[in-house]
């Protein structure tokens, strides 16, 4: 019972970290387009000093959380399984909202269930286990 309700808090971890992006970008559509318009390079050039050193930390604190979810949802961090994670939780909520964002129009509500299953479906453990043991 243990495995499963920690299977369970992950799976609900990873799926309010994959709509957060949706939400925020509904609830904030200019500040969305803002930063899917320009790298982030650029804009860090114009940010205050102060947050050099935060933007610096920020690509490694992402990619060390997605290997900690990837270890602690199959038991192991294998390159296949970092990408399914990584694909799930921050390409998957990107994608979604990029269309709406670049017409100028906040996502839609019902993004958030078609963003939840993809992401529940691309995590779950079943095709986690057959594409590793294909690719691994």
């Amino acid at each position: 019972m243990g495995s499963r309700r920690l299977n369970s808090d992950l799976q609900t971890a990873a799926v309010d970290t994959a709509l957060h992006t949706v939400r925020w970008s509904r609830e904030h559509p200019d500040q969305s387009r803002v930063l899917l318009l320009y790298r982030r390079e650029d804009l860090a050039a114009r940010w205050p000093a102060e947050l050099g050193t935060q933007l610096g930390s920020l690509d490694a604190d992402v990619a060390a959380a997605l290997r900690s979810y990837a270890t602690r949802r199959y038991g192991r961090e294998e390159p296949t399984l970092l990408r399914r994670v990584t694909l799930a939780l921050l390409d998957l909520p990107y994608a979604a909202t990029r269309r709406h964002l670049l017409a100028g129009e906040p996502p839609p509500p019902e993004l958030d269930d078609l963003v939840a299953a993809a992401c529940r479906c691309l995590l779950a453990d079943e095709t986690a286990s057959r594409l590793s043991a294909k690719h691994g």
